[in-house]
């Protein structure tokens, strides 16, 4: 429940996009508030922003304004009918392909657009407004994924200089990259698990509003506070296998329509079957892409990309009792019999994305 600041701020807002409408009559189509506040995570200090959107003859003398209104900021940003338009059939008609993924780098300020105005309230409506908001909803499970998507094309980004600096013994930059490695992950999760908002800094709200007693808040908080650091290798190999287990449950989750917060188990065991961490994961259709970077690209069907996952640190049976439990709420996985299971780890071990010992990026493990 919004508190009476927020509701303040809100109220402060819609009066500002009932005078921008007055002033400028029929140029404007209609505006919506968005943010953090309308998303349920902004505070006190949080401002209220107002999406305005012009007719295309309209064109405002600044996209961008600020105002003060009762005592609180109001920010403006001005949008035309067709850049909305535009962005909702970009990404709702985009599917990713093995040789596109550098392609959501170029989608950042569209997801950004259309995320806000999932979690936007309304102020001034529209025909053209109702449409907007109805093929959103419509289309959520493919926007839901194109952002999941990019939040594991950005965990990709940043390894090369989490791997560099762990390398070096840099600890300092390793934790502060690590920081930005673990909440563009979690992100993923939190958009896996229907949380619509796009930015990073309320990752923290996000997991606690959006994720049930399954997920590991503590096992979070201690890689995202650094504390991993004073374990040295053992805790940088420990945070990137935290890193992959998010992305993965929340690539595979999310594509069956469950919460990652089921996923049975976000920590490795110490012996049996491990999958390769060097390996990211994407959604591309109804098929699973292992991308590891400059190297090598594999598309597994969705039920052999959960036993690959699944394989965490666990003699083979008890990655047929986890797929055996999973499929009552994924039915993907109801064909996956014992032997089935068996067949596919043995396929995955001949093709080198699963080993029999531990894959360390930093060095062998240090065991309790």
């Amino acid at each position: 429940m919004s508190t009476p600041v927020v509701q303040q701020k809100i109220a402060a807002a819609e009066k500002v996009a009932r005078a921008l409408s007055e002033r400028m009559g029929d140029g404007i189509d209609s505006a919506y508030i968005a943010g953090s506040i309308t998303a349920g995570l902004g505070n006190a200090t949080s401002d209220a922003d107002v999406f305005v959107l012009y007719a295309a003859d309209h064109l405002p003398a600044a996209t961008t304004q600020q105002f003060t209104l009762d005592g609180h900021r109001v920010d403006v940003e001005w949008y035309s009918r067709d850049e909305l338009d535009d962005a909702l059939r970009t990404i709702l008609d985009w599917q990713l392909r093995p040789d596109n993924i550098s392609e959501l780098w170029g989608f950042a300020d569209r997801l950004d657009l259309l995320a806000r105005f999932a979690t936007s309230q309304p102020v001034l409506s529209s025909e053209h407004l109702g449409r907007a908001y109805a093929a959103l909803e419509a289309g959520w499970p493919r926007l839901r994924q194109a952002l999941i998507n990019y939040w594991a094309i950005a965990v990709n980004s940043d390894l090369e200089d989490f791997h560099g600096a762990c390398a070096e013994g840099d600890l300092g930059t390793a934790t502060y990259v690590g920081q930005v490695l673990l909440t563009s992950a979690t992100k993923a999760v939190t958009t896996a698990a229907d949380d619509r908002y796009f930015g990073r800094k309320w990752v923290y709200k996000q997991v606690n509003r959006s994720l049930s007693a399954g997920y590991p808040t503590e096992r979070f908080g201690y890689f995202q506070r650094g504390d991993w650091a004073r374990e040295g290798v053992a805790g940088a190999n420990d945070l990137l296998e935290f890193v992959q287990t998010s992305v993965t449950a929340s690539q595979l989750m999310a594509g069956e329509g469950v919460s990652p917060a089921m996923w049975p188990t976000w920590q490795f065991g110490d012996e049996g079957l491990f999958r390769d961490v060097s390996y990211n994961v994407l959604h591309a259709g109804d098929r699973v892409l292992l991308h590891k970077e400059l190297h090598r690209q594999v598309t597994l069907k969705r039920e052999v990309a959960f036993v690959w996952g699944l394989c965490q640190g666990v003699a083979p049976d008890t990655v047929v009792k986890r797929i055996e439990a999973l499929s009552e709420v994924v039915p993907t996985l109801r064909t996956m019999t014992e032997q089935r299971t068996l067949s596919v780890i043995d396929a995955l071990i001949k093709s080198g994305l699963l080993h029999e010992e531990r894959s360390a990026a930093f060095g062998a493990p240090e065991n309790d």
